[in-house]
């Protein structure tokens, strides 16, 4: 049900749709729908229906994000700047920037600001020095974080 002045913005990996729903091991595309109708029950025919309208979705309108530009990069930088001075009480100082654009995603600068101007607001006489990792993705199930639905009894359970 739509609510005024709410919006949900989501994001994934640009590898998501090849390692999750069409890999030919996963196939969550196929899998996943199949395995909740496989219940037979009106919920989760329901929870199928709409786990099938959001593959399609990401098949379909997926919105591949562009690296920031420097204007970008620096109207946002700006901006930030201005909201955490006002959240804060204080003057963010200046940070060193301009270094990474092309490689860095916009999250990754934004992180890296905060970051820094929240550690600089703490310890005035800190300087801090933001390292960056790049984290491969890994789409591994997690057997140890799977609980059954409401009802049915868990692997070594009775």
């Amino acid at each position: 049900e739509p609510l005024p002045y709410l919006a949900s913005v989501l994001a994934i990996t640009d590898d998501f749709a090849a390692a999750v729903l069409y890999d030919p091991v996963k196939n969550d595309f196929e899998k996943v729908p199949n395995r909740l109708r496989a219940r037979q029950n009106p919920a989760d025919d329901l929870a199928a229906a709409r786990a099938e309208q959001g593959m399609r979705i990401i098949e379909r309108e997926l919105l591949p994000l562009e690296r920031p530009d420097r204007r970008a990069l620096e109207e946002t930088y700006r901006t930030l700047r201005q909201i955490h001075a006002e959240a804060y009480g204080w003057h963010p100082p200046e940070l060193r920037r301009g270094d990474g654009v092309a490689s860095r995603s916009m999250r990754e600068h934004v992180r890296s600001w905060i970051n820094e101007w929240d550690l600089r607001r703490l310890d005035p006489g800190y300087s801090p020095d933001i390292e960056v990792e790049h984290l491969e993705s890994d789409y591994r199930e997690s057997p140890e974080l799977e609980t059954p639905p409401e009802g049915e009894v868990g692997e070594g359970e009775e």
